[in-house]
């Protein structure tokens, strides 16, 4: 739960941030997303999956940590991504962490299985997310270094 409340301060310091520089006495920025994403989000997304409604879990621990990571910051729906023991308390949270009119670009992110242990796995998270807002685009590190991730009919998040 910490480093859900340590992402999410993040994110809305860079949009905050992002979002003044748009207003004057930012630098310009450069670029812009490539490719909307769809799904249930206000934004777009570049790097990440794209589909409607709600996914399920998959084959292999970092391909579901990325679909993970791509529906939270765009705002898709998380059904199915999050382990049964945890939705309740993490899909609400989570859901409100995507912020309206922001492009997120994930495709500077690195997924790699580390360990798995059974039925559990910890996905590393490397690397950096653009967000573009009005123009201006800025990075962040990966919102999570380490993920918990567990086989449950697919590999979910599962914060442990």
């Amino acid at each position: 739960m910490r480093s859900l409340i340590r992402f999410s301060a993040l994110v809305t310091i860079v949009s905050l941030a992002l979002m003044l520089s748009a207003c004057g006495g930012g630098s310009a920025g450069t670029g812009g997303s490539t490719s909307s994403g769809t799904g249930v989000g206000t934004g777009t997304t570049t790097g990440g999956t794209t589909g409607t409604g709600s996914t399920t879990g998959t084959g292999k621990p970092e391909d579901a940590a990325r679909i993970f990571v791509d529906a939270v910051l765009t705002g898709k729906d998380l059904t199915g991504l999050i382990c049964s023991a945890q939705v309740d308390n993490l899909k609400q949270g989570l859901a409100s962490i995507a912020q309206p009119n922001v492009s997120v670009d994930t495709s500077g992110l690195t997924f790699q299985t580390s360990k798995v242990s059974g039925n559990t796995a910890q996905v590393a998270v490397s690397g950096k997310v653009k967000l573009t807002i009005g123009g201006k685009s800025g990075e962040i590190p990966a919102p999570w270094t380490s993920m918990t991730m567990q086989n449950e009919n697919g590999w979910k998040f599962c914060s442990a």
